[in-house]
């Protein structure tokens, strides 16, 4: 069972040392999905101190970024104690690596744009959910260009979707062929210009 290459744990209890227990007998492990079980609940609900021991941290992600080099592929949606350090080691540790899915998580708008520079193979990205001021002149246009292997874009943009949409779409991808909609975002029509 050491050359399983895809594993998928749905769990509601969910910790480090799970992590550490998966990374020591799989080596050779290429596909990790470990969102949070229900997730979206979860997070409109609000994380407690009583349930914070029962998420994974940016300490069980950079154990499998280091024990891992072979991923190609995690989820870790919903997982609230993973931040900008989980992404930050995953794509300078896993150079292949993808895929990622990071729903729900702590990450900011400069670490996305750090996955998007260093994850040379990166394939397909949903992040969120970020904030930004709306004065703040910060898009992610220059860091596009990097991401030349980007097919689909998926990020949460709380109350800055235009500028998400503008940046995205000057950047030049031409191989980007999907930006999804994040439910529950409303475009204006200064975001869908760019397009046209």
């Amino acid at each position: 069972m050491n050359n399983l290459k895809i594993l998928r744990c749905y769990l509601k209890v969910f910790r480090n040392h799970h992590l550490v227990a998966i990374a020591d007998a799989l080596p050779w492990l290429e596909e990790l999905d470990i969102q949070l079980f229900g997730f979206r609940s979860y997070y409109q609900r609000g994380s407690n101190s009583k349930s914070a021991k029962y998420i994974v941290t940016d300490v069980g992600i950079e154990v499998i970024s280091c024990k891992l080099p072979r991923l190609r592929k995690i989820d870790i949606a919903g997982q609230l104690g993973c931040s900008d350090g989980s992404l930050i080691v995953l794509s300078s540790n896993c150079e292949l690596l993808n895929e990622i899915r990071c729903c729900y998580c702590n990450v900011s708008k400069h670490c996305i744009c750090f996955i998007l520079r260093h994850s040379q193979n990166l394939i397909s990205l949903e992040a969120g959910r970020y904030y930004s001021l709306p004065d703040d002149p910060f898009t992610f246009e220059n860091y596009m260009n990097f991401a030349q292997s980007l097919r689909g874009i998926r990020i949460d943009a709380y109350e800055d979707h235009d500028r998400l949409l503008g940046s995205i779409s000057t950047a030049g991808n031409a191989e980007l062929k999907n930006v999804s909609r994040v439910p529950k975002m409303n475009f204006y029509v200064h975001g869908f210009s760019y397009y046209y």
